[in-house]
């Protein structure tokens, strides 16, 4: 068998999104989360602005025909963040990893409401297990909900709105750097 170095990055980048919620929750402990999102929204943010700086197309970031909904996508991506980080702050990494199984559906429901995707019962089935599953890891057959473990729901939910709305102005053939560096 030949080593591929895509299989390299792509295990290595499924391990480091996997470890994610148990790196944000050590940080959080040490520093201020609301701090936290901040900084890591901004670095995020460079290396596309770079590339619309390098396309001569940093302009646009400003135009009115884009820059009320990038404010939307903006927003409901910096409300996901700082609930997920002050939620993690407040309940265990492991219980955030397993929380943000929730995605799925609110991906599923806001595709059928948004953008009127055509969902299978299948789709609907093999969705709902998965976040059963997660669920009862968690809370081992009781419900102990704590504040944390609510923003941490609630985050996923922000996220998947923030996209929704940012795949209308994709359809209207905005450039994809565009969108993710007004994110």
């Amino acid at each position: 068998m030949k080593f591929n170095k895509t299989y390299l990055i792509l295990f290595s980048g499924m391990i480091l999104w996997g470890m994610y919620p148990l790196f944000t929750h050590k940080f959080v402990l040490g520093i201020d989360p609301l701090f936290l999102v901040s900084v890591s929204t901004l670095i995020a943010s460079i290396p596309f602005i770079i590339q619309l700086l390098i396309k001569k197309e940093f302009g646009q970031l400003f135009l009115q025909k884009n820059l009320k909904t990038l404010l939307f996508v903006a927003l409901f991506t910096a409300i996901g963040h700082g609930f997920l980080f002050v939620g993690t702050k407040l309940t265990s990494g492991t219980n955030t990893g397993l929380l943000l199984q929730i995605e799925p559906i609110y991906s599923l429901i806001l595709g059928v409401i948004f953008l009127g995707e055509i969902i299978s019962s299948s789709q609907v089935g093999a969705t709902l297990l998965m976040v059963i599953g997660a669920i009862t890891i968690v809370y081992k057959g009781g419900v102990n909900l704590n504040l944390g473990d609510i923003l941490v729901l609630f985050s996923p939910l922000m996220f998947q709105i923030s996209h929704a709305v940012a795949k209308k102005l994709l359809n209207k053939g905005a450039d994809i750097f565009l969108i993710l560096a007004g994110r």
